[in-house]
């Protein structure tokens, strides 16, 4: 009709429309494999390296002079601005690690804001360990709040990250999403659990290497550090609608 084209339905003679196929979306458990490369993208590998370096450097600093404190806090908060980008640019289907934020305002804001989020996760273990001190309480089950510690740190940490506030860390909230998304939530606690005893078995045979080994547990961390913060963003990601987080916002 004109310089126009169109199809009739031969049932009704309606006009027919194409219909463009609906992209496909990848889930939580396809994404999670390409994780663990995640870390190497967008010269990722240098930054790992450096940041590693640095921040050994930083922490050697401290082992001989309180002063130190005056660099690492700043220099940590950093660290933990750079953590929440990953977390953040993860959860909005970014699949390239971000670049290093500029320095700004809030560093220290931000290095207590991740304190406050492992002392508050590590209540069950010190709690225990005060009932240890007083009561008498048996070491060997200090494992049962260490991994209840370990089971809660993950999504405390991911709501405080998408948030940038402790309130965020409000355990019933924080149950709750993990009842939102229990499944994929195991699967990411148990790929953080064999990723902590990874790094522990290194830990003790890197001890043996001088100055060296130091460095490469430091860079080896690093990298851990932006996997998980990886996998978390990625739970987002794929569950933000189970979640429901911003709904009210």
């Amino acid at each position: 009709m004109g310089n126009v084209t169109f199809h009739q339905c031969p049932s009704c003679s309606g006009q027919m429309e194409s219909v463009a196929p609906v992209p496909h979306v990848e889930s939580f458990y396809e994404k999670l494999p390409a994780a663990f490369a995640y870390p190497f993208t967008n010269w990722g590998w240098f930054n790992i390296l450096l940041a590693g370096i640095f921040y050994w450097m930083v922490e050697f600093a401290m082992m001989f002079s309180l002063r130190a404190m005056v660099i690492a806090v700043p220099a940590f908060g950093y660290l933990g601005v750079y953590l929440i980008n990953i977390a953040n640019r993860s959860g909005d289907g970014d699949d390239e690690l971000p670049e290093w934020p500029p320095f700004s305002y809030g560093l220290v804001g931000t290095f207590f804001l991740f304190a406050a989020i492992n002392l508050f996760s590590f209540l069950p273990v010190i709690a225990y360990a005060l009932a240890m001190i007083f009561l008498g309480a048996p070491f060997k089950f200090i494992i049962l709040p260490l991994y209840l510690t370990l089971f809660f740190l993950p999504m405390a940490t991911l709501r405080v990250a998408m948030f940038q506030t402790t309130s965020a860390m409000n355990p019933i909230a924080t149950l709750r999403s993990i009842f939102q998304v229990p499944t994929p939530y195991m699967v990411a606690c148990l790929t953080f659990f064999l990723l902590l005893y990874v790094r522990i078995g290194l830990t003790v045979l890197l001890d043996g290497i001088p100055l060296l080994g130091g460095i490469l547990e430091s860079i080896i961390g690093m990298y851990l550090l932006f996997l998980e913060m990886r996998i978390l963003g990625l739970i987002y990601y794929a569950y933000q609608d189970r979640l429901d987080w911003f709904s009210d916002i």
